[in-house]
């Protein structure tokens, strides 16, 4: 579901559902079992990372107990942050300042690591505003967000020391995955390109967004490394593969696995041809 890389981008924790309930987990990034860090059949979800790399931070839903919550990340026991918190929340960004940064609705609030003292971030109720997905820069000078605007699906960036947002991309449909560059000077965000969800990047002052992705697949954006080197998507495909299996010796081999999906196989009397 969702997912974070380190701070050192060597590791990766995410949230997936392999029973009732999602769990977190973290695995190295370059492959590797993974390690199941929450183990308590709560709903868990959204993680990130501590600024030193060593703990998480995510949301759990623990029957009519929810809030802020943090474990090491190899496992073990868990702390409760703050509780002060609505239903669904989303943690966004794990400052160095010490607060940990999560979107409620449509505004961004704050949680003291230490304390769990919460603080509204922004304001957007009072302006008329309902931004779809809301992220915090690396340096919490500035949020980026979606929001609608007529027919356009629009990413803004607001200063928190301004009034004013400035419009850095437009596109006609919805936008819920973008990610900060570390380095503030562009947004990676995920936009549907005759169907299928491509990476883009936007840069502060730039004409129009630059694609960097191009598959088959959907690229939904996640999160961004540290030195900005590495991009972090998710995606979900279905796939229809040809196998056969030897009827004496039981083994399997590929018969055909391209990008479409293959099905409705038959064999030829001689067994030398498959139709497909």
């Amino acid at each position: 579901a969702a997912a974070a890389f380190s701070p050192d981008a060597r590791m990766i924790a995410y949230a997936a559902t392999r029973s009732e309930s999602p769990e977190i987990w973290v695995k190295p990034a370059v492959g590797g079992d993974a390690v199941q860090v929450t183990k308590n059949g709560y709903f868990n979800q959204f993680p990130i990372w501590s600024p030193n790399g060593q703990e998480l931070a995510f949301y759990s839903r623990r029957g009519e107990r929810r809030g802020l919550w943090r474990s090491s990340f190899t496992g073990g026991a868990q702390a409760q942050i703050g509780s002060d918190v609505g239903r669904s929340i989303r943690p966004v960004y794990w400052a160095k300042s010490g607060k940990i940064y999560f979107q409620e609705g449509s505004e961004l609030f704050s949680m003291d690591e230490a304390s769990g003292q919460k603080q509204q971030v922004t304001d957007f109720r009072v302006k008329g505003l309902t931004p779809r997905v809301i992220e915090m820069s690396h340096d919490e000078s500035s949020v980026a967000y979606s929001i609608k605007d007529g027919d356009l699906w629009q990413i803004r960036i607001h200063r928190l020391d301004g009034t004013n947002a400035d419009e850095v991309a437009a596109v006609k449909d919805q936008i819920d995955y973008l990610a900060w560059h570390p380095k503030g000077r562009s947004v990676i965000f995920s936009h549907s390109v005759n169907g299928v969800f491509q990476i883009f990047e936007t840069k502060i002052g730039q004409a129009a967004p630059v694609q960097l992705s191009n598959g088959n697949l959907d690229y939904l954006v996640e999160d961004v490394s540290s030195d900005g080197s590495k991009i972090l998507y998710s995606s979900l495909g279905e796939s229809s593969d040809l196998w056969r299996i030897g009827t004496e010796n039981l083994t399997e081999s590929i018969l055909a696995n391209d990008v479409a999906a293959e099905y409705w196989a038959d064999i030829s009397p001689d067994g030398e041809r498959v139709a497909f």
